[in-house]
C-alpha cells in the first residue's frame, strides 16, 4: 500500500509541476471528491498526516510538496485561503510540530515545512 502512496504523490507531483494548469486539474478533481463525500479538502492526505507514528517521513515529505505545489499554482486568493484553512482545521500545525520535533530530522522536510507555513501565513 505505501508503495502505490509514493508512486501516486510523485506522479501527482510531477504532473502539477509539468504545466502551472496541471495544479488546477489536480485541486479540482480533490475538491469534487472530497465535496462529493461531504469531507473537508485534502481529507485523505491529511488522514495519512496525522498517522503520525506510520507515517513514513518519505510519503510526508511528498504530500508536503504536492500542498506546495498545487498552493503555488493558485492565484486565487480565496481558494488559496479555503484551502489552507482546511488543512490547519484537520491538524497541520500540530503535525508540522510532530515531524519537525521527530529525530532525525531530514532537511528536505523541513525546508517543504517552512515553505508551507510560509506560503499559508
Amino acid at each position: 500500500f505505501r508503495l502505490v502512496v509514493k508512486t501516486s504523490l510523485k506522479l501527482l507531483i510531477v504532473f502539477a509541476e509539468y504545466a502551472e494548469s496541471n495544479a488546477s486539474l489536480i485541486l479540482s478533481a480533490v475538491t469534487q471528491v472530497d465535496q462529493s463525500d461531504k469531507r473537508p479538502l485534502w481529507s485523505n492526505a491529511m488522514k495519512i498526516l496525522n498517522e503520525m507514528d506510520n507515517s513514513g517521513t518519505e510519503v510526508v515529505l511528498l504530500i508536503i510538496t504536492l500542498f506546495n505545489t498545487v498552493l503555488s499554482a493558485i492565484s486565487d486568493q480565496d481558494t488559496f485561503y479555503d484551502i489552507t484553512d482546511s488543512l490547519e482545521q484537520q491538524g497541520m500545525q500540530r503535525c508540522t510540530q510532530f515531524y519537525l520535533n521527530r529525530k532525525p530530522i531530514e532537511a528536505d522536510l523541513v525546508e517543504q515545512f517552512q515553505i508551507f507555513d510560509v506560503r499559508s501565513k
